[in-house]
């Protein structure tokens, strides 16, 4: 382990790319929870 973290781009370009496909997922992931939760509340107040 020569090579530090702020001296490879490379590793830095997988990390970031990484990140922001977890974070991503998790926002549709977060969006499709919100949706299956309000769902039934609003078929719930239009009957």
């Amino acid at each position: 382990m020569g090579t530090s973290l702020a001296s490879d781009p490379i590793l830095w370009f997988f990390i970031i790319c990484i990140w922001s496909f977890i974070f991503r997922c998790s926002f549709c992931l977060g969006l499709q929870f919100n949706v299956l939760i309000q769902r039934p509340w609003v078929l719930a107040r239009t009957h």
